[in-house]
């Protein structure tokens, strides 16, 4: 292992320990100016057992500023220096954080699969408009980019169709498109805009063409479609198509209430210019100062318990039943987890375990044997 610093690397073999065993050696090393040798980086690892409850962000604050002031390094801090790496175990956390709850909720809570699948890589169809348009002409505003927005109205707008041109006067017509693309802007900023108010702004002033479908539940007229006298008929199957048709009109109704400025924090997540990223997504990375999260109660992720990891909580009859069976158990598969997530580590390793029994907790993550007792802190520490 290259990647890690020796204290780093230190809790990563003891998170092997229980696992396959195995032992890594070297570490991250450094040229050292005045010997002109190698040396070993020594690095950070500590981790800090909190409550869980209303106080879980203040808290992550102030562990970061306790970093940043025991490190000397601001990177851990809130300004223009920031540069941390912090991993939460699902996307509804970071989703929260970020201001895009309802938004993810709308695709993801009782939606079709397929909205729930096309969600971060925007290619659900209701996601579409803002990820190809919207999004990219407010950015573009944002640092004075003309000659960006009017590109995107050449490829989008209607209005630029050659038909449209010969009927309109050039000029009235892009003092027209400027004003509403204006008007775009300030609703994408407005918190009391709605998704159903960008997008029939978005059709009404012809600064793009909407999928049918998007028209549809818009209550905006549906363009007929063509037909092809050749084209055999298609009678459709009963295989159950309505309950997801009923996802999808209540996934809709709750998509379209969605205040649109969700869409700017939305927007950082996936072209990942936050700080938030998951713990199964990293696989592979790394970064100077990492963060892990772990938070049961907040991850409801069935497949994965840190508190059944530390022994917090005894195990499922499903992971006895597995164990017996020399099957894969929820605590395998969360060592393995979390030996990823501290191993991104390039300098400093943080880690945050909420938990409801803090002193519990406390006990059992001393009995592990990961951390030194001196780098296992609580809420104490943050005073």
């Amino acid at each position: 292992n290259f990647r890690c610093p020796t204290k780093v690397l230190a809790v990563a073999n003891a998170i092997r320990r229980d696992g396959d065993s195995l032992v890594q050696t070297g570490g991250r090393s450094e040229l050292d100016q005045a010997t002109g040798l190698r040396v070993p980086v020594e690095g950070s690892a500590r981790i800090f057992v909190l409550p869980a409850g209303d106080s879980r962000d203040r808290l992550l604050e102030a562990v970061r500023h306790l970093m940043a002031e025991k490190e000397e390094d601001p990177a851990w801090g809130d300004g223009p220096e920031a540069d941390y790496k912090l991993l939460v175990i699902v996307h509804r956390m970071a989703a929260e954080r970020l201001g895009f709850g309802e938004l993810y909720e709308s695709m993801n809570d009782k939606a079709p699969a397929a909205f729930g699948n096309g969600f971060l890589d925007a290619t659900a169809w209701p996601l579409k408009p803002f990820d190809n348009f919207v999004l990219p002409v407010v950015e573009a505003i944002s640092v004075d980019q003309e000659f960006a927005v009017m590109s995107l109205l050449r490829k989008y707008s209607p209005r630029l169709e050659r038909s449209a041109l010969t009927r309109t006067k050039a000029a009235e017509l892009l003092a027209d498109l400027r004003a509403a693309v204006l008007e775009l802007d300030r609703l994408m900023s407005d918190e009391e805009a709605t998704v159903r108010d960008v997008l029939l702004h978005v059709s009404g002033q012809g600064l793009m063409s909407l999928d049918p479908r998007l028209t549809s539940y818009l209550g905006l007229p549906v363009p007929e479609p063509e037909v092809d006298e050749n084209a055999e008929e298609d009678v459709g199957e009963d295989n159950g198509d309505e309950d997801e048709t009923d996802k999808e009109v209540q996934a809709m109704d709750r998509y379209l209430a969605c205040p649109a400025t969700q869409f700017l924090g939305y927007r950082k997540y996936t072209q990942q210019l936050s700080p938030f990223s998951t713990h199964q997504g990293i696989k592979g990375a790394e970064f100077p100062r990492v963060l892990v999260v772990l938070d049961d109660d907040e991850g409801t992720h069935v497949q994965f318990s840190y508190d059944k990891y530390f022994g917090v909580k005894p195990p499922s009859k499903t992971d006895l039943k597995n164990l017996e069976e020399r099957k894969e158990t929820a605590v395998e598969r969360t060592r393995r987890l979390f030996y990823v997530c501290c191993t991104r580590a390039l300098k400093d390793l943080v880690v945050v375990y909420f938990s409801s029994d803090v002193a519990l907790a406390e006990q059992k993550v001393r009995e592990a044997g990961i951390f030194p007792d001196e780098d296992i802190l609580t809420e104490a520490a943050l005073a």
